[in-house]
């Protein structure tokens, strides 16, 4: 029974009234101590007859006197009255004790208080008593064991998943993530000085990893605004060299880079970002407003590009319903690749011009493809017309040439049975002719067979390759 001892032998049954020592003291079992999971080391204890909480009604102390039974009748042969029940304190405490430990977060702590009540029980119980009381006693002993046990997979359990963080870069959800773990540590409970000082070193280990790696990114931060900062103002100086500049198309390319090399360049922290941002913007629209003012001169451009579209689309309608559609395909194309040459025209009849243009070739280019369709489109039926001659020649072959196998089996049978007379070697010899003609028969028409499926084979790979 654990480290309870053994129980102690019941008193001789001569004895009516065994005396068994008083109990020793035993202070109440508070379910927390100072820091709420243990009990205080030095809180005062109750004197040993102070009563105990019981289930249903209060019990009498376990050294209250035994009830006082009325003045002895004058001396005669009537036997005496059994003795008076015994006190059941020794029970109540036990219960009380089971009560606290069953109910702190600390019960590992109370494993020296349950020895000191098995003392109690060997020396105060009833023996009828005794026996169930050390049993109890020793459950509730392997109870606290099982949740201390509990409580360090629970503490190691946390310091394994510190662990698997600390080498996180997700920097705002891992240090929530620890701080979930920490609020959960501070749930479990104590489970004794020297395993709590190892496990909170563990634990505490992993955090300051993390919380290291996070200090030094912070820092590396840091160092990446200054750099980028530098960087910014250099593409601000270039900006606003190239801002003067007369080669558009050029100009207008180098502006892109720049932008790109803007969006490269990463943050220099929100204030610095928008002063650089308005001095870059600045460079940028001074550029662009004298661009724009450079276009201007090429309206009458525009307007002569518009008249050389629009010949282009009257061009491209003439060829609607052309009988020679390959002509009028090649056509199509030349005009295509002389609209190319031809430079934009203005904004508000660009897109009209080219939906008219691209609507009037797509118009030949679908004829023409109704036509080459049409023409599949009967190859691809009379080839499926082939395909099903073919498939009912090689099924009427392979129903005859299954009649003619049979036929050979059924005559070779006859041979095996002849019965020897004077008819049989005719019969034989007729049978067997009979057999060699069927046979070059067959022979005959299994080449036919292979001939017609390797033709239905093309036939189904030609099918594939239009579907």
């Amino acid at each position: 029974m654990s480290e309870l001892g053994n129980i102690p032998d019941a008193p001789a049954a001569s004895d009516p009234n065994p005396q068994i020592p008083a109990p020793e003291e035993s202070g109440p079992f508070p379910a927390d101590g100072p820091s709420g999971d243990a009990p205080a080391p030095d809180a005062p204890e109750p004197a040993p007859d102070a009563p105990a909480p019981a289930p249903d009604a209060p019990e009498p102390a376990a050294d209250a006197p035994a009830p006082v039974a009325d003045a002895p009748a004058p001396a005669s042969d009537t036997p005496a009255p059994p003795p008076a029940p015994r006190p059941r304190r020794v029970e109540a405490t036990v219960a009380e004790l089971e009560t606290v430990v069953r109910g702190s977060k600390r019960p590992a702590s109370y494993v020296e208080r349950i020895h000191r009540e098995a003392d109690r029980v060997r020396t105060t119980a009833a023996p009828e008593e005794a026996p169930a009381l050390l049993e109890r006693l020793a459950a509730l002993e392997a109870f606290a064991h099982e949740r201390q046990q509990e409580q360090v997979a629970r503490k190691t359990a946390l310091c394994e998943q510190a662990e698997a963080l600390r080498e996180s870069v997700d920097w705002k959800a891992t240090k929530e993530r620890y701080e979930a773990l920490l609020a959960d540590w501070k749930t479990i409970g104590s489970v004794g000085r020297e395993q709590d000082q190892a496990l909170w070193e563990r634990f505490q280990a992993a955090k300051d990893v993390f919380f290291k790696r996070r200090s030094e990114d912070l820092t590396r931060r840091a160092a990446t605004r200054h750099e980028a900062e530098v960087k910014k103002e250099d593409l601000c100086a270039r900006a606003e060299a190239l801002a003067a500049s007369e080669e558009w198309k050029q100009a207008t390319q180098d502006f892109a880079t720049l932008m790109e090399d803007w969006k490269a360049a990463g943050s220099a922290g929100r204030e610095v970002d928008q002063a650089l941002w308005l001095r870059f913007g600045a460079a940028r629209s001074a550029f662009f407003e004298r661009r724009g003012a450079h276009h201007k001169k090429l309206r009458h451009e525009h307007e002569e590009n518009r008249a050389r579209k629009d010949a282009l689309c009257g061009a491209a309608e003439a060829l609607a319903g052309a009988e020679d559609l390959a002509a009028a395909c090649d056509r199509v194309k030349e005009l295509q690749a002389e609209w190319k040459t031809i430079g934009p025209a203005p904004r508000e009849v660009h897109q009209h011009l080219w939906e008219r243009f691209r609507a009037a070739c797509n118009a030949v280019f679908e004829q023409a493809r109704g036509e080459r369709e049409a023409r599949q489109a009967s190859w691809l039926q009379n080839l499926a017309d082939a395909k099903g001659r073919k498939e009912e020649q090689a099924l009427n072959l392979r129903e005859s040439i299954a009649r003619d196998q049979g036929h050979v089996e059924r005559w070779r049978a006859v041979i095996a049975n002849l019965r020897e007379d004077w008819r049989s070697g005719d019969v034989k010899e007729s049978l067997e002719a009979k057999i060699a003609d069927v046979e070059e028969r067959l022979k005959l028409k299994t080449a036919r067979l292979l001939d017609l499926e390797s033709t239905l084979a093309r036939i189904d790979a030609k099918l594939a390759r239009r579907r």
